[in-house]
C-alpha cells in the first residue's frame, strides 16, 4: 500500500503557482517648508535615517529580471516601489524601474535646521544643514541655525549672532539693549571684548565697532553675519 501511494504521488502533475507580488506603496508625503520652516514630514514606512540620509530597506525587486515578468503582460507590476521609485512594470518581459523626479522629497528632516532630503537620479540624498544663521521661526529673529543646531541666539555661547561668546571669567553676560542681544559689563576694557572694543553707551557691553570712530567694524562679525546701527551696534543677519 505504501509504495502504490509512492507511484501515485509521482503520477501527480507539479502544478507551478506563479508570484502573485504584493505591491505596497510608501510614497513619502510631499511637504515643503513654507515661509522658512520646515514642516513635519513622516518618513516613508520602509526607510530608515542615518547620519548619511535614509537607508532604504524595500529597494525594488527584480528590476531588469527577465524572470519577474515571466507570465505577465506589459505594464503589469513586477516590484515594490521605495521612496525615489514607482513601482517597476514589465516592459517587453523585462521588469523596468521607475524612478521619481529629481528634488522629490523622500525623507523627513532631521531636525529645523535641516533640509528636506530628496531623490537624485533614483537615490535618497542625505538630509543637509541649513545655511548659518537661517532663521528656522519666523517672527523670532533669535531663532537661528548656528552649526546645523535649532538654537536661540540669547545664549553666553551664541549672543545675538552665531559664533559670538561672552566672557563670563570677566564677568560678562548675554543680554538685550533695545532688543538686540550683545556681551553685557566689559566695563571699558577692550581686550576683553570678542571683538576688541567695549562701548560705554548704556550698559556697557562688547561692540563690532571701531573704537575710535564708534562706526561699524565690517570685519568682525562672525558667520556671516554683519554689522548694523541702531542705539548700539550690533551683529545682524
Amino acid at each position: 500500500m505504501l509504495r502504490s501511494r509512492h507511484l501515485l504521488a509521482a503520477a501527480l502533475p507539479v502544478v507551478l503557482v506563479g508570484c502573485t507580488w504584493l505591491v505596497h506603496f510608501v510614497d513619502a508625503p510631499v511637504d515643503p517648508c513654507e515661509a522658512g520652516q520646515c514642516l513635519d514630514v513622516l518618513s516613508p514606512p520602509d526607510s530608515t535615517f542615518s547620519d548619511t540620509g535614509p537607508v532604504v530597506v524595500d529597494a525594488p525587486l527584480d528590476v531588469g529580471d527577465t524572470g519577474a515578468c515571466t507570465g505577465l503582460g506589459d505594464g503589469a507590476v513586477c516590484g515594490r516601489n521605495d521612496p525615489c521609485h514607482d513601482v517597476p512594470t514589465c516592459d517587453n518581459g523585462v521588469c523596468t524601474p521607475h524612478p521619481k523626479a529629481d528634488d522629490t522629497p523622500c525623507a523627513a528632516a532631521a531636525d529645523a535646521c535641516h533640509s528636506i532630503p530628496v531623490c537624485k537620479t533614483g537615490v535618497c540624498g542625505p538630509s543637509t544643514p541649513l545655511p548659518e544663521g537661517f532663521n528656522f521661526k519666523p517672527g523670532d529673529d533669535n531663532a537661528r541655525c548656528c552649526g546645523g543646531r535649532p538654537i536661540e541666539t540669547t545664549t553666553n555661547v551664541d549672543c545675538g549672532v552665531c559664533g559670538v561668546a561672552c566672557n563670563t571669567a570677566k564677568g560678562q553676560s548675554c543680554g538685550a539693549i533695545a532688543q538686540h542681544y550683545l556681551c553685557l559689563n566689559c566695563n571699558g576694557t577692550n581686550a576683553d571684548c570678542w571683538s576688541g572694543c567695549c562701548s560705554l553707551t548704556g550698559v556697557s557691553h562688547c561692540a563690532p565697532s571701531d573704537c575710535a570712530t564708534g562706526n561699524c567694524n565690517t570685519a568682525v562679525c562672525p558667520n556671516q553675519s554683519h554689522c548694523q546701527s541702531d542705539v548700539v551696534n550690533y551683529c545682524s543677519y
